[in-house]
Order: C-alpha cells, then sequence, then structure tokens
C-alpha cells in the first residue's frame, strides 16, 4: 500500500513541523518540509495527499515579505485541486486569506496556554500554546468550530482545517521563541521562564491531544 504523501510549508527556522513529523513517522505518513522562505519549489498540489501550512513570524498583510503571494497562490491552487490542507497559526491565516478571507491585527497579543471555546470542534479544548499578534476572519462558507476571547482559533472549510493555536509545538521550539523574543515578551508582560515552566507541565498532555487532532484532520473527523 502506498504511504500518503504530505507536505509541510515552512517559512523560518525556529518553525519547523514538530511533533507533525513523529505522528506522521508512527502513522506511515511521508511528511516532505518544503522552505517556501529558501525558495524551495512547492510541488504541483496534484502530486500530494495533504499538505501542512506551519507558523511564521510575519503578518499574512505584510508587503514586505516576497513569498507570501506565491505561497498564497499555491493554497488556493491547491483548494481547487481537492487537497486537504491544515493551517497553523500563520497556516491558518493564510488559508483564510488565499480562499477569500481576511487576517487582521489582533486587539492585543495572545501568547501563552489557553484554553479555548468550541463549538463542534473535534479535537480538545485545550491546553494549547497560542503565540499570535492577527486574528482570522474565515472564509465565505467556512465554519468556525473554535474561539478564543481574543478571535477564531478553528475553522473548517471543506476539506480543511484552519488554527490559530499551535498544536505542534514541543518544549525545544517555544524555548528558541522565547529566546528570540524578550522585548515582545516583556512588552505584553509574558514571562518567558515561567511559559517554558509551562511547556514543560503541559507537555505530555499536550502531545498526545495534538496526535488526536491530526488523526481526526486525516480521518475527516474535524471537517
Amino acid at each position: 500500500m502506498r504511504r500518503p504523501l504530505a507536505i509541510a510549508l515552512q517559512h523560518e527556522d525556529g518553525a519547523p513541523p514538530g511533533l507533525l513529523e513523529p505522528w506522521a513517522q508512527d502513522r506511515g505518513v511521508h511528511l516532505r518540509t518544503v522552505r517556501v522562505d529558501l525558495g524551495e519549489q512547492l510541488p504541483d498540489p496534484e502530486q500530494v495527499d495533504f499538505a501542512v501550512v506551519l507558523g511564521a513570524t510575519p503578518s499574512v498583510f505584510d508587503p514586505e515579505v516576497s513569498w507570501v503571494p506565491g505561497e498564497l497562490r499555491w493554497i488556493a491552487a491547491a483548494d481547487a485541486a481537492g487537497v486537504p490542507l491544515l493551517g497553523v497559526c500563520f497556516g491558518g491565516q493564510a488559508i483564510a486569506a488565499a480562499l477569500g478571507g481576511q487576517v487582521r491585527a489582533a486587539p492585543e497579543p495572545e501568547v501563552g496556554w489557553i484554553e479555548i471555546d468550541r463549538d463542534g470542534a473535534g479535537f480538545a479544548g485545550g491546553p494549547w500554546l497560542s503565540w499570535h499578534r492577527d486574528v482570522i476572519d474565515p472564509p465565505p462558507g467556512a465554519r468556525v468550530t473554535a474561539r478564543s476571547a481574543v478571535g477564531v482559533h478553528a475553522y473548517e472549510l471543506g476539506p480543511h482545517l484552519g488554527l490559530q493555536f499551535h498544536p505542534e509545538v514541543t518544549v525545544d521550539i517555544v524555548a528558541g521563541w522565547v529566546r528570540d523574543s524578550p522585548e515582545e515578551l516583556r512588552g505584553i508582560g509574558v514571562d518567558g521562564d515561567e511559559l517554558l515552566e509551562q511547556c514543560r507541565r503541559h507537555a505530555e498532555l499536550a502531545g498526545a491531544q495534538a496526535f488526536a487532532l491530526f488523526d481526526a484532520f486525516i480521518s475527516g473527523l474535524a471537517r
């Protein structure tokens, strides 16, 4: 039997697939990472079974980020080809923007481990790691399945699932973000050491929840 082929669209060194890699290995999925920010060519959507659009520091609407327009065109082409898309944070925003929704600045940053309010979502309510400055207005026809006080955290559109939170993160990934963002964290009153300690406390549960979410996505339960 052919192994499912998936691609992960990565946008920077510090935002890799994380927990998606051991999940894919365990589930027999061949996961290939494409560094969009480094100019690596995205495959013909017809060649992949599904794709994951990962997080990124820039905003989808930042005109100085040269690779965003090409990625949005690829997402639209994947949608037209019926390729399921899982979007994580920036990825959820990018899918929304490519398919007729909008992305705008959040009223306030949302950084930390949070619980989300669910409405039919096929995954747990948390704790999930949130780290974003923008919010999603989903595309026409999308169904919002999770929110926080700041904004939408999950929406479904056909075979696609867009998320604002980060199910893929590991302690090491978040440690890198904390190390690289001291001024941002101080400015919003977040203690980086405490955030990392929370990561360690939540790691086992969050990992199990992430695997269940990924399973639900590919099985159709999240749709």
